[in-house]
């Protein structure tokens, strides 16, 4: 897609997913890219491909990682340097909105997602 940039991207065990944004009509949409792994019937593996529609906030896309906020317990592994603000706030209000079993597992991101939101860490 021409004129399109990386804004976040998440990796985990078996699965990814990383949002874009396409400048259109006068500002950004964001759209994301995902991709997993299951088992079939026969214990094979199963890779599946997803496009989400464009949305106009980041805050859609990552709702569309998933709406309940854990999207944090994926392993950030790029942010664009014009989103770590944004992408902190989010992170924060996400964690805040886990429930309390779930929001023990971010502990093991804390870190990463503080030194790629300072601009640290700037890629995996």
């Amino acid at each position: 897609m021409s004129g399109t940039e990386q804004v976040l991207k998440l990796g985990g065990e078996g699965v990814g997913s990383t949002i874009f944004r396409t400048f259109a009509g006068g500002g950004f949409q964001f759209h994301v890219e995902s991709s997993g792994m299951s088992l079939d019937d026969d214990d094979e593996e199963v890779w599946t491909d997803r496009t989400s529609e464009r949305v106009g906030t980041l805050q859609k896309a990552l709702d569309e990682v998933s709406k309940r906020g854990e999207w944090v317990l994926f392993y950030p592994m790029f942010i664009h340097p014009e989103y770590r603000d944004e992408v902190r706030q989010r992170v924060k209000e996400s964690v805040d909105g886990l429930a309390e079993d779930v929001a023990g597992m971010f502990r093991h991101q804390r870190g990463r997602w503080e030194r790629m939101c300072s601009g640290e860490d700037d890629r995996w």
